[in-house]
C-alpha cells in the first residue's frame, strides 16, 4: 500500500485548487499589487522627470555658453574701443607736443603774474 494521498494521477495537485485562500489573504495580495503598482508608477515618473531634467540641463549649458561668448565679444569690442581712444590721446599727445599746460602752473602763473 502506498503511503502517498493523492495516489491517483488524475487527482489535481496544484497548490490553487487544493488550499482556499482566506477572504484576509486575498485582501493582502490585493494591497499588495496596489502597493507593487504604485512603486512602478513612482518610478516611471522618476525616470521621467530625470530625463526632463537632463533636457533642462543641456539647454540651460547652451544658454550660458550663448551668454559667454557674447560677454566674451562685448569684452574685446570694449578692449578693442580703449585701444583706439588710447592711440588717439597719444596722437593728440605727440601733435601738440609741450604746448599744452599744465593747469596748475597755469594758475600758478596767472596768481604769480597779479
Amino acid at each position: 500500500m502506498s503511503r502517498r494521498k493523492n495516489a491517483n494521477p488524475k487527482a489535481d495537485s496544484s497548490p490553487q485548487n487544493s488550499i482556499k485562500a482566506s477572504p484576509n489573504a486575498v485582501q493582502e495580495v490585493e494591497k499588495l499589487q496596489q502597493l507593487l503598482e504604485a512603486e512602478k508608477e513612482k518610478g516611471r515618473i522618476r525616470d521621467e522627470t530625470i530625463s526632463l531634467l537632463k533636457d533642462d540641463k543641456t539647454y540651460l549649458q547652451g544658454e550660458l555658453w550663448k551668454k559667454d561668448e557674447l560677454i566674451h565679444q562685448l569684452l574685446s569690442k570694449k578692449d578693442e574701443d580703449n585701444f583706439t581712444i588710447m592711440s588717439v590721446k597719444s596722437s593728440v599727445r605727440h601733435k601738440h607736443g609741450n604746448d599744452r599746460k599744465n593747469p596748475f602752473e597755469e594758475s600758478q602763473a596767472i596768481k604769480e603774474h597779479r
